[in-house]
């Protein structure tokens, strides 16, 4: 089951069985670990490219003085 799934079937939840909604929680749960560990690995790739390119900035600053 996709999240598009999910959401559509979500707005139906109140006639959802319970070992639904524990399938879905659990998807959810699953999607939510696995995309806040790429941000974690986005962020630090971003601030690694970060610290490189004012680092490189500085010293290109310093020749042209």
């Amino acid at each position: 089951m996709n999240l598009n799934e999910i959401i559509e079937e979500s707005k139906n939840k109140k006639n959802l069985p319970n070992k639904k909604l524990v399938e879905m929680m659990s998807e959810l749960t699953d999607e939510f670990e696995k995309t806040k560990k790429e941000l974690i690995i986005l962020t630090q790739y971003f601030d690694k490219l970060e610290e490189t390119y004012d680092s490189l900035l500085i010293e290109y600053e310093t020749r042209q003085k």
